[in-house]
């Protein structure tokens, strides 16, 4: 939570759309002092973080000189420092949130395959028809992979599903991790997707 000129923000971007706002309307009205005020608050907030955030402002050439400063034209030059600043952040959240998305696969995939060497996991009832399916309904339809790519995975499926009918547990076992390994190195949201259907033949693999 942060905290500028009376105002309580919950984060960084929700900010810099005050200021950004705040901006818009000093330059809609044409108001020069409440854009030198902006411009006086702008600067000392995010000079830290922004470097040559001065730079280009009619109010830090010359500084000393006696003369009248354009703080209209100063305040949309920091309006587009502003944008861009956030537009970074935007994408840095982005890539935080996916880079979280990918731990939690990896997670629920280290916990299936710890999974599949556990003699006293409970017993269920599944399908593994249907869930070779669904897995494969899956691949046809993703964009994270090219044709040869959804053949090589289609391939390794018809693998496991034979793993499975002739009840070779350690062979199977293998070609989940592999499965595994490449689904995540393609895409999370494909991971995303198989991961139930690979989970419940990996239970199976598990009962033999």
């Amino acid at each position: 939570m942060e905290m500028y000129g009376g105002e309580i923000y919950l984060n960084k971007i929700e900010m810099i759309d005050y200021y950004i706002l705040e901006i818009e309307l000093a330059i809609a009205n044409s108001l020069v002092e409440r854009a030198r005020e902006r411009e006086d608050e702008i600067v000392p907030v995010f000079d830290n973080e922004l470097k040559g955030i001065t730079y280009g402002l009619d109010n830090y050439i010359g500084f000393g000189l006696d003369r009248q400063v354009n703080y209209l034209s100063d305040i949309k030059l920091l309006k587009a420092k502003l944008e861009n600043y956030k537009a970074n952040l935007e994408l840095d959240e982005w890539a935080a949130e996916r880079e979280l998305e990918k731990l939690r696969l990896q997670q629920s995939i280290l916990t299936i395959t710890n999974n599949a060497s556990n003699e006293n996991t409970i017993t269920n009832e599944i399908n593994v028809n249907n869930d070779i399916t669904n897995v494969i309904k899956i691949i046809e339809s993703t964009k994270d992979l090219d044709e040869i790519e959804k053949e090589e995975l289609q391939g390794q499926i018809a693998k496991l599903n034979l793993a499975v009918t002739t009840q070779n547990k350690e062979k199977g076992q293998g070609i989940v991790k592999e499965i595994l390994k490449f689904v995540v190195d393609k895409g999370t949201d494909l991971g995303i997707a198989l991961l139930p259907y690979i989970g419940s033949i990996t239970r199976t693999l598990n009962q033999m």
